[in-house]
C-alpha cells in the first residue's frame, strides 16, 4: 500500500469547473424579467458573491424551501441549517437561514476544511436574494447539471445539444462551453 496523499497538496477535483467558461444566450424569454432575449451571459457572471458553482448549488434547495414558506423542523427558531459544499480540499460549512424580508436566505460561512479555490472564508455572509441577484436563481439552480456538463466539453442526452428550459419561468436557454 503507498503513502498516503495529502490533499492540501492536489487540485480540487470538484472546483477545478469554477475555471471554465460556459456562455449562456437566452433563446427564448420566459414570464421572469431577468431574461432578455439574445442575453449572453458567462458562468462566472450568473453566480451571487462570485460564489463557488458547487457551494450555490449546496444552497439553493434551502433557498427553495425557505422562499417558499417551507422550513426544516429540525432547526429551531432563530437558527440555521448547517450545510457543506461537496469539496474534499477546501470544504465550505455554512449556516443557511431566511433572511429578515423572507425573499432570500443568508449563508454564513462558520468553517473551511482546508483551502478553499474561490476564497470563501469564516465570517463570509453570503446574502443571495432574487432582487441582488444578475440572473434567475430558480433558473441558474435548475440548470447547474447542464452548465457543468457543457464546462466539461459534454453533450447533453438529447438532439439539441445545447438546449435548455428553465422549469421556473419557461425561459429557454442555450449553453456553450467557450474556447480561448
Amino acid at each position: 500500500m503507498g503513502k498516503p496523499r495529502n490533499l492540501s497538496d492536489m487540485s480540487d477535483p470538484v472546483c477545478d469547473i469554477n475555471d471554465l467558461s460556459v456562455r449562456l444566450t437566452v433563446a427564448k424569454p420566459g414570464a421572469c424579467t431577468q431574461h432578455a432575449p439574445g442575453q449572453t451571459r458567462r458562468l462566472n457572471e450568473l453566480l451571487p458573491h462570485n460564489m463557488c458553482i458547487y457551494l450555490y448549488n449546496a444552497i439553493f434547495p434551502y433557498y427553495v424551501t425557505l422562499t417558499s414558506g417551507g422550513r426544516f423542523k429540525w432547526v429551531r427558531e432563530g437558527e440555521g441549517v448547517l450545510m457543506q459544499c461537496p469539496s474534499p480540499v477546501g470544504c465550505v460549512v455554512t449556516s443557511v437561514s431566511q433572511n429578515e424580508k423572507g425573499d432570500g436566505v443568508v449563508a454564513k460561512v462558520i468553517r473551511v476544511k482546508g483551502p478553499c479555490p474561490k476564497n470563501h472564508a469564516v465570517g463570509d455572509v453570503l446574502e443571495i436574494t432574487q432582487e441582488k441577484s444578475r440572473f434567475c436563481l430558480r433558473a441558474l439552480g435548475g440548470m447547474i447539471p447542464y452548465l457543468l456538463l457543457r464546462a466539461k466539453d459534454r453533450a447533453f442526452p438529447w438532439s439539441d445539444s445545447s438546449a435548455v428550459r428553465c422549469a421556473g419561468c419557461d425561459a429557454n436557454f442555450r449553453l456553450e462551453r467557450e474556447t480561448s
